[in-house]
């Protein structure tokens, strides 16, 4: 079973969900920016390894060279004398060159966690996020101005009844005004009213209460009747 919700709820709900959002969008952003920055450090760094590379293949195979043609050379003083210099060198660039094939082996590891693809997929994520964003707050937005049109329609809707209420009062008491002064203006309505006042006050009986005349409650259905009952107390004192 579905939950009512009011409008004041689904602002907050709305509200809730955008600033929540706004903050992960924030968060993706930081996450770009630093794995932006990562993926083009570890290009450079790998551009700069591999032509190190390249470079210690050469002076390896120069090195490797080298000391095979010494080693095939007739035993002398300065044939080792030689011999062992370029076994030391050899030495040198045999370790330069695993030490980078090393470092290219760590620089392919964090290829695996920072490369272009994964970037594309976490900016289609924030697109995503900011495209929840701007829907989030529309709607945030369309309840808030359901919430003031409503409440704009009911404080018109008052002001309509009070107004109402106020010309209703003013034409009863217009209508009352009019009736009593035409029947206070007679004698004879005058001493009718006079000796009949105490039967009044004895039975409180609305049939016998003719002057002076009450204002009703201020509806039309109220001065229709209230106008009626003044023409019966009219007619029946002036017979």
């Amino acid at each position: 079973m579905s939950k009512y919700h009011t409008n004041s709820t689904s602002i907050r709900k709305y509200r809730s969900e955008y600033y929540r959002l706004r903050a992960y969008e924030a968060r993706l952003n930081e996450q770009l920016h630093h794995m932006k920055k990562r993926i083009r450090q570890i290009q450079q760094d790998e551009e700069q390894s591999l032509a190190t590379q390249a470079l210690l293949v050469v002076l390896l195979a120069h090195a490797t060279q080298q000391k095979a043609k010494l080693e095939a050379q007739p035993e002398s003083k300065e044939r080792n004398k030689q011999l062992k210099k370029a076994e030391k060198e050899f030495k040198e660039v045999n370790a330069k060159y695993k030490r980078n094939e090393y470092h290219l082996a760590v620089v392919e590891k964090k290829k695996d966690k920072d490369n272009t693809a994964k970037y594309i997929l976490k900016e289609a994520k924030r697109d995503d996020v900011t495209v929840r964003i701007q829907a989030a707050h529309d709607a945030w937005k369309k309840f808030e101005q359901i919430e003031l049109q409503e409440e704009a329609d009911f404080n018109a809707f008052k002001a309509m009844q009070l107004g109402e209420k106020e010309e209703s009062t003013i034409a009863v008491n217009h209508v009352v005004n009019i009736v009593n002064a035409r029947l206070n203006a007679s004698p004879r309505i005058v001493s009718l009213t006079q000796s009949h006042r105490q039967g009044i006050q004895d039975k409180n009986s609305r049939q016998h209460a003719y002057l002076p005349v009450r204002i009703q409650t201020a509806t039309l259905p109220g001065i229709k009747r209230l106008q009626r009952n003044l023409e019966k107390v009219k007619n029946k004192v002036l017979c």
